[in-house]
């Protein structure tokens, strides 16, 4: 509501972690068109969607820190400030509101809708180095629900057991209001999970160390891969940090040649293998610039992987005069067949459904057991597609 008018649009809706002071504002979805910002001064309640809103209030909110680490004295000075407070809970006797700051969050109750009380929670460490809690949240729930005459013994259970968190204060408040109200709240706080599949080539390539005099070298392994995965959003709304959760499937083919002139008679190395592997993949995605139909990203998770290796063989020939002495020896490498990585991913989505990502993953472990010739570090750069099976 503006100056006692209410408008309709589109509010950008941000993963407000404070309650907001001001917001963008524009009249249509059209991104070429400009924005303007409302704050304190002109709105008294906005909403968007179905999801978020808040309401205008001048109030007292307390300034005292809240943790064990806090040896100050909170203050009985609360300021006075007009502010945007959270609507968690709408009933018939009270209303449940939420106000965060640098300094904590903050549970509000209004009986009337026109002023609102903070409700008073303290946790400090005193100077003989006791920790104190004050919990007069319960005591002031308590008087407000003597008031209205709402008396149970599940209530009183509730506020005996309630801690100053949203989901334990809205019960308490549902149980004073008598009856749950169908509110919006409830969507909100659902999360979604999504599926997704992507196809991708992955860049495959072994480093070494500790070659014991060898010059080694290998060629890099190009292989396209499959993978399939989930992407776990807690708030609809914004959907700025997920989680994913990725399994992949993939193979790479390797060559490896190296040689040795310091000797008595040069040598030569041939070594190969094929590697299976299959990984699962935790990821937190953060959307760095986050809008509707465009999306860009970053990430980092672990690569688990378990891989079955193929055609291992390593061939060394000794150039002797004449005739070179050659050795064959099958899975003359030990190699690992569980090992892990750091992966490290950035991208774009289009209308929440296609995306192309670029991801490099460093293999934080050597694939071969074996000590005394080389370590080999496997390391790969991915470039792919994915498809969301995403509602619109």
């Amino acid at each position: 509501m503006i100056d006692q008018d209410t408008l309709r649009g589109y509010i950008n809706r941000k993963e407000w972690i404070r309650n907001p002071r001001e917001f963008e504002f524009q009249k249509t979805k059209e991104g070429n068109i400009s924005t303007s910002n409302y704050s304190l001064k002109r709105v008294s309640y906005f909403q968007v969607d179905s999801q978020v809103r808040y309401q205008r209030f001048v109030t007292l909110v307390s300034k005292d820190e809240v943790g064990l680490n806090n040896n100050t004295v909170p203050s009985a000075r609360p300021t006075i400030d007009t502010i945007f407070l959270e609507i968690l809970q709408k009933g018939k006797f009270v209303n449940l509101y939420r106000y965060r700051d640098e300094i904590k969050p903050r549970y509000l109750i209004s009986e009337d809708e026109v002023s609102a009380q903070e409700l008073i929670y303290q946790l400090y460490s005193n100077k003989g180095g006791q920790y104190v809690q004050n919990d007069a949240y319960k005591t002031q729930l308590s008087l407000l629900a003597a008031k209205v005459g709402a008396t149970s013994n599940k209530l009183s259970w509730l506020l005996k057991k309630s801690t100053y968190t949203e989901s334990s204060l809205i019960e308490v408040v549902i149980a004073i209001n008598g009856q749950p109200q169908k509110d919006f709240k409830s969507d909100r706080t659902r999360g979604m999970m999504t599926l997704h599949i992507g196809v991708g080539l992955s860049i495959n390539s072994l480093t070494y160390k500790d070659t014991g005099g060898f010059n080694v070298s290998s060629s890099p392994s190009n292989t396209p891969y499959l993978h399939v995965g989930l992407d776990y959003v807690n708030k609809l709304d914004v959907a700025r940090l997920l989680l994913r959760l990725d399994l992949e499937i993939g193979s790479a083919n390797f060559h490896t040649s190296a040689a040795r002139y310091n000797q008595s008679y040069p040598q030569t190395i041939d070594y190969t293998f094929r590697q299976n592997n299959l990984s699962f993949i935790p990821q937190i995605i953060y959307n760095i610039y986050n809008k509707k139909n465009i999306k860009f990203y970053a990430g980092t998770g672990l690569r688990l992987n378990l891989s079955s290796y193929s055609d291992n063989l390593y061939t060394i020939a000794t150039l002797y005069p004449g005739a070179p002495y050659v050795v064959q020896t099958p899975d003359f490498f030990k190699l690992n067949h569980i090992w892990f990585a750091l992966q490290l991913q950035t991208g774009m989505v289009l209308n929440k459904r296609y995306e192309l990502n670029f991801s490099y993953s460093a293999g934080l472990q050597t694939l071969n057991q074996n000590t005394g010739l080389w370590g080999e570090t496997l390391n790969s750069l991915r470039l792919g597609v994915i498809y969301h099976f995403n509602r619109k």
